[in-house]
């Protein structure tokens, strides 16, 4: 396991429609942003074949509107982590820690 740590100024978790959401406000905010996902992105949608009645969309596929989603979000300044794993989260100190494959802190939760 690789002890590298990386602080930001957004950590979230979970790259499904409400996790890209909240990347893309928060990273075209200007904040340093981080979406870790522990599958792919897009969360359950991803995975519908159709999806009707979406604003904006009359019919779209799961998929493509989890990607446009991604897009959005790194076009804003998002880093996007796919197949990532959290091992373990700390609240105690002053930095919270999030800790995969590399540990990421951030100020607040």
């Amino acid at each position: 396991m690789e002890n590298k740590e990386t602080v930001r100024d957004v950590i979230i978790i979970g790259g499904g429609p409400a996790g890209l959401t909240a990347g893309i406000y928060s990273s075209r905010s200007g904040l340093d942003t981080l979406v870790i996902d522990n599958y792919i992105t897009g969360g359950q949608v991803a995975t519908s074949d159709t999806v009707e009645n979406y604003p904006g969309f009359m019919q779209i596929s799961g998929a493509e509107l989890s990607e446009k989603f991604s897009e959005q979000a790194k076009k804003n300044g998002a880093e996007i982590i796919q197949l990532e794993e959290i091992k373990s989260i700390e609240l105690s100190e002053k930095k919270k820690k999030f800790i995969c494959l590399v540990e990421y802190s951030v100020q607040n939760v």
